[in-house]
């Protein structure tokens, strides 16, 4: 007895044993483990599925749905790869390669995106998706980010970016303060209460029309040529600094007085439907520079003093008023 109980002790262990092991390789495989130079994508298709790639070398794709994995050939030109699912059902797709510097996955109802390993990319479009996250922190070589019209709450960039669109999400803080290189941001139609660009001297152009934003200083951002702070509250603001601008819209905001006298490069002015009286508006209209620029042209519709303020004081000066 004393012999039959140890064995079946024993027995119990050892399954017990095996019952774990199978455990721990299950949550090893859920864990999704990081394969070099493969970028992953889940998504839930709706018919025919098209990404583009643009690099060297060749990359294999597993579109995820049991078809035979395809092997592609990059050129520096993006080519488009494309592939027809049967059903609706969520899938996973991954891509490998050695040097992709191009991705187009925009439009395809992706709900993640992970290119991390993809180490040689340089441009990403994957505008009009449903992301809420993206991490680019370990993309070092990428300069361009496409990621508008997502579901975007958390964005990590890398240094390297020269150009980012990431309006219409839902974020509502953005970091480009190791950013020094960015020259374009745009980043409008997020729940942004503040946006800190003091580091990003370079920028020539910015698009940050929010109707939270209640803080922004543009002092340091003396390149800057264009400028859109649409439906902001802002009930003046200071472009003293900003001798640059060729272009400025405030377009459906709150501005009751606007001083332009420094900005002697601008060639159009949008301040349609603000709080501007007449008085506000010739006010605006002195500040204005005569220099000799063809087209110049300023939109005031839309404005409490639109229709009774002096529009000769701006056409004096070879303004066209709209």
């Amino acid at each position: 007895m004393k012999n039959l109980f140890l064995l079946t002790m024993s027995l119990a262990a050892i399954g017990l044993t095996t019952s774990c092991g199978s455990g721990s390789a299950t949550a090893e495989k859920s864990n999704n483990p990081v394969v070099p130079n493969q970028m992953t994508m889940t998504l839930t298709p709706k018919g025919e599925v098209n990404i583009r790639l643009g690099g060297e070398g060749d990359a294999v794709i597993d579109w995820g749905d049991g078809s035979e994995k395809e092997t592609v050939t990059l050129t520096s030109f993006p080519a488009a790869f494309k592939h027809t699912f049967g059903d609706d059902a969520e899938r996973t797709i991954s891509i490998t390669g050695e040097n992709i510097t191009n991705v187009n996955c925009q439009k395809i109802n992706l709900s993640t995106l992970e290119v991390s390993q993809i180490r040689p990319l340089k441009e990403l479009y994957c505008g009009t998706n449903a992301l809420t996250t993206l991490n680019l922190s370990d993309n070092t070589e990428l300069t361009k980010v496409y990621c508008e019209n997502n579901k975007l709450t958390t964005l990590n960039l890398n240094a390297a970016l020269t150009w980012l669109d990431c309006s219409s999400n839902q974020l509502t803080a953005i970091d480009v303060s190791k950013n020094t290189a960015l020259t374009r941001l745009e980043c409008g139609m997020n729940p942004l209460t503040t946006l800190d660009l003091s580091a990003n001297t370079a920028l020539t152009w910015l698009d940050c029309s929010s109707e939270q934003l209640t803080t922004l200083n543009i002092r340091n951002n003396t390149a800057l040529q264009h400028l859109t702070c649409g439906r902001t509250p802002f009930t003046t603001f200071d472009l003293s600094a900003n001798t640059a601008l060729e272009l400025v819209s405030f377009r459906w905001g709150k501005l009751q007085t606007l001083d332009l006298s420094a900005n002697t490069a601008l060639k159009n002015i949008s301040l349609d439907e603000n709080e501007l009286t007449a008085e506000a508006l010739n006010d605006i209209f002195k500040t204005l520079h005569g220099n000799d620029i063809e087209k110049k042209s300023i939109l005031i519709a839309r404005n409490p003093g639109t229709n009774g303020c002096d529009t000769s004081i701006a056409t004096g000066k070879g303004w066209t008023v709209k």
